[in-house]
């Protein structure tokens, strides 16, 4: 295997975690950003005189906060441990003559 196609792989690869880590970035702005929406912002008449708790915080914060970051914790561990590959050794790119 040459250096050109040994760099090539590393580009590929790299470029499939990146595409991994901006998916789960956008799924987390969505999930996140529809569910506080919908739940921490209710039209007037769904409107409660106290918000409903959960852990001690309004239970929009725990369905829109903290779940999803636990969630993309899970899934960063199992990307860092399973996916992500490690990289051939250094190679020296080959010195050619151009004279």
């Amino acid at each position: 295997m040459n250096f050109y196609s040994t760099q090539a792989a590393h580009v590929k690869q790299c470029r499939k975690e990146s595409l991994l880590v901006i998916a789960m970035w956008f799924a987390g702005l969505l999930v996140t950003g529809t569910i506080a929406g919908l739940m921490g912002y209710p039209s007037e008449s769904e409107r409660l005189d106290a918000p409903s708790l959960m852990f001690g915080m309004p239970a929009w914060v725990f369905w829109a906060v903290v779940l999803p970051w636990v969630v993309q914790i899970g899934v960063t561990w199992y990307f860092a441990l399973c996916v992500i590959k490690d990289d051939e050794p250094f190679v020296e790119i080959p010195q050619t003559d151009s004279h």
